[in-house]
């Protein structure tokens, strides 16, 4: 994939090449350059989508995690894997977060999981984090809840209720400090 320079146009006019793919075999997400994670299938290509902002960026869905101010952010694959990094850099320092979906077949991981590690380069860069997820393609309602692991999402009225959790334990990325968000739908 070609390094890819962020823009800021919203969610249902970003062109599909402003994204980046992770996947597990199972599953795939794409995530913008500006740090959303657009679309997300958990568990299978073919199950409803948690974020689905790609196709109604008002209702879809998303996870954000990304800088606060306009950024220069150029993505791309670490060599022979599958983690996406996203390097942003800001009038105040640079940032990396590496994107990446482990496969279900390693030792003590789930079958739906996101995770994402932010390192910080250079300076310091404040994020942003937003956590929206939209169950069964915005037809199930979700409730959050913050729990001692962060925060944690579920779908009221379906059977069974769907859910999904995230952490994020800070929003400033410095060169001593990082922080790391987790996302996982079991």
């Amino acid at each position: 994939m070609p390094d890819v320079q962020a823009t800021t146009l919203t969610q249902t006019e970003r062109p599909i090449g402003d994204h980046g793919a992770i996947g597990n075999g199972r599953s795939v997400a794409l995530i913008a350059s500006d740090g959303t994670l657009d679309w997300w299938c958990p568990g299978r290509f073919d199950s409803p989508s948690v974020f689905g902002a790609i196709l109604d960026g008002e209702r879809g869905g998303h996870l954000r995690l990304g800088p606060v101010v306009h950024a220069s952010s150029v993505m791309r694959y670490i060599s022979d894997t599958n983690v996406l990094e996203t390097v942003h850099t800001t009038t105040t320092g640079r940032v990396r977060v590496a994107d990446f979906m482990p496969f279900p077949d390693d030792a003590g991981v789930e079958d739906a999981c996101i995770i994402r590690r932010v390192e910080g380069l250079e300076g310091s860069v404040e994020l942003a984090f937003s956590f929206s997820p939209r169950f069964q393609y915005v037809r199930v309602q979700p409730r959050l809840s913050q729990t001692p692991a962060g925060l944690r999402a579920r779908g009221e009225g379906a059977i069974p209720p769907p859910t999904a959790r995230a952490s994020c334990p800070t929003a400033r990325a410095t060169r001593r400090a990082a922080t790391a968000a987790y996302v996982q739908v079991p």
